[in-house]
């Protein structure tokens, strides 16, 4: 079944994949269309039906345009605050309702006649649109949330049925040798140009170009290699195929069918009961509710008792849903109208009702059923796949172990003596940039397979080093409690997160102060980090907020303040428990 409540869906999804161009292209398909089919009651020629669609595609322009407005407008300061989606729906209604303002309006240019009233007009097309495109983002959502649960799911299947868990007990030597290779090749101008100055008089002007170089060579080489590293992991990891999602909703063995029929009956309400009015609208919506209802409980009930065995049940009934309830729908429709409705209705909701039907099946299994999820992985990984999924499962480990080094080490090295560099020059500070040239000396030139293994023993030593890091540049405040409840590779996910978050504030925030507070709670370490800098909420995921969603999952979320930025992150706990990590 679908979630018990409409509360329980709106603490489920935050709405972000419904003001989206896919969004709206998707649904763009099927409006114009139904504009065409649903509005004109009587029989028309197809040049006026031809002219309805042109209706129902400058009315699509009107709430694309809407929609783009609002998405530059006003949509990231409602997406920053916490529940946005009662809000984000409230907009696509109002887009909704220009919409209908403007097939309303638009007909007379036509030789044509809305026999709906503008108000009425307004409110069907609104509530259709918040709708249908609400549920195309859902879905957009849920199929996203669907594919990380998926793979997170992969990887926890593959160590339980070999019983083990993965270490990596020898060193990725192969591929730092490759990318040390590289940071020796992009940084060979920058080591001459510093090896130079020697025993040579460096100018404020020189200074100021070194420091130019070294943020370039941050930008453009060392950032992008880290963030190959990180995000190939989905390269690593069995692909999930949305069509195993669908073929699998097609031959369903239990679907939801009490929501489905909530779901018809309620669309079926509102888009006959606004243009022909509720008596109407009733006595055409109970009856196709009813049928599909009857179809999908007896189907429940020749399989639960085993009268039907076989794949071919649930496609069988689909054929059903699709003619049984649009012929109902239309003889009722008939009846209660004095008039025949016209062809091309039937034909759409023939069209309509099972891809609704699959639709909503897909939901189902997208937010609850991870059962399904598990049962597809048992299928797909065989065991003469199993070894070499483990093996690339552990290069994926030591990627994302160099990408965590060079993205929160040797980048935020780089970046501090950049800065202090630069500030060095601007104040004409000669001892200062003598002293940062000789740092970045140090840094450029030092052999990263070394660097790298004494970063990866001791997480918190880690983390007062980057704090010192940073001295002269901004002020970081740490104050981690309860870190002996945990294991090595639980506080080196915890100094990954703060590195990259401090890193981020001060590159991007420009922030002076950060203060980092860390303690148990349950099992979770609940994480602060809070920061004196600009609050920008503009912009898409970075390398930081794929960390984070790889780590806490829908367990972290940023606050935009007027002092600030205040990141909250509560990191399930994992590994065993040690007492060997308190410093």
């Amino acid at each position: 079944m679908l979630p018990t409540t409409i509360t329980s869906i709106f603490d489920r999804v935050s709405g972000n994949y419904i003001f989206t161009l896919k969004t709206f292209l998707i649904f763009s398909l099927f409006g114009p269309i139904g504009v065409a089919i649903t509005i004109p009651r009587e029989d028309i020629t197809l040049t006026q039906r031809g002219y309805w669609l042109v209706i129902g595609l400058v009315s699509e322009i009107a709430l694309g345009l809407f929609m783009l407005l609002i998405a530059f407008t006003i949509l990231p300061r409602i997406q920053r605050r916490t529940r946005p989606l009662g809000k984000i729906l409230l907009l696509i209604a109002l887009g909704g309702a220009l919409r209908g303002l403007v097939i309303n309006l638009m007909p007379p240019l036509f030789g044509l006649q809305d026999e709906v009233n503008i108000f009425l007009r307004a409110l069907n097309s609104s509530i259709t649109v918040a709708i249908a495109m609400a549920a195309i983002g859902f879905i957009a959502e849920g199929q996203e949330r669907y594919i990380q649960e998926y793979q997170d799911l992969y990887r926890r299947f593959l160590l339980l049925k070999r019983e083990r868990q993965i270490y990596i007990t020898t060193k990725p030597a192969e591929r730092l040798s490759e990318v040390s290779a590289y940071i020796d090749k992009v940084t060979a101008t920058l080591k001459g140009r510093l090896a130079s100055f020697d025993d040579a008089e460096i100018s404020d002007e020189d200074a100021a170009s070194v420091a130019e170089d070294i943020k370039q060579i941050i930008e453009k080489r060392i950032r992008p290699l880290s963030h190959r590293l990180w995000l190939d992991r989905s390269n690593h990891v069995l692909r999930f195929r949305l069509s195993r999602l669908v073929l699998d909703a097609l031959l369903a063995r239990q679907v939801p069918y009490v929501a489905i029929v909530t779901f018809f009956f309620a669309t079926h309400l509102i888009g006959i009961g606004i243009p022909q009015g509720l008596v109407v609208a009733l006595g055409s919506a109970i009856p196709a509710a009813l049928t599909i209802f009857t179809l999908l409980f007896i189907e429940d009930v020749l399989r639960d008792r085993h009268v039907v065995i076989g794949g071919w049940l649930h496609p069988c009934i689909l054929l059903l849903i699709a003619i049984v309830p649009s012929a109902m729908t239309m003889q009722m429709l008939e009846i209660l109208t004095d008039g025949r409705p016209n062809a091309y209705i039937f034909w759409l909701l023939v069209s309509m009702n099972p891809l609704l039907t699959v639709l909503m099946t897909m939901i189902n299994q997208i937010f609850t059923d991870r059962a399904k999820i598990l049962e597809l992985l048992d299928k797909a990984v065989t065991d003469d796949l199993l070894e070499e999924h483990l093996h690339t499962l552990a290069k994926m480990n030591q990627d994302s172990e160099i990408a965590t080094y060079l993205h929160g080490s040797l980048q935020a090295e780089l970046t501090a003596i950049a800065l202090q560099l630069q500030q060095a020059a601007t104040a004409g500070d000669s001892i200062g940039v003598r002293k940062m040239v000789k740092m970045a000396q140090i840094v450029i030139n030092r052999d990263i397979s070394e660097d790298f293994t004494s970063h990866e023993n001791s997480p918190l030593d880690k983390l007062n080093d980057f704090a010192r890091a940073w001295q002269g540049i901004a002020d970081i405040k740490l104050s981690l409690t309860d870190t002996e409840h945990y294991s090595i590779d639980f506080l080196s996910d915890v100094s990954q997160l703060v590195e990259e978050a401090v890193s981020s504030a001060v590159r991007f925030g420009l922030a002076s102060a950060v203060e980092v507070r860390g303690q148990r709670e349950g099992n979770y370490f609940h994480l602060t980090i809070s920061d004196n800098g600009r609050s920008n909420g503009v912009g898409g995921a970075g390398l930081g907020s794929r960390i984070l969603d790889e780590l806490a999952p829908e367990l972290w979320k940023r606050k935009f303040m007027d002092h600030g930025t205040v990141l909250d992150i509560h990191l399930p706990a994992h590994g065993q428990v040690t007492r060997a990590n308190s410093r």
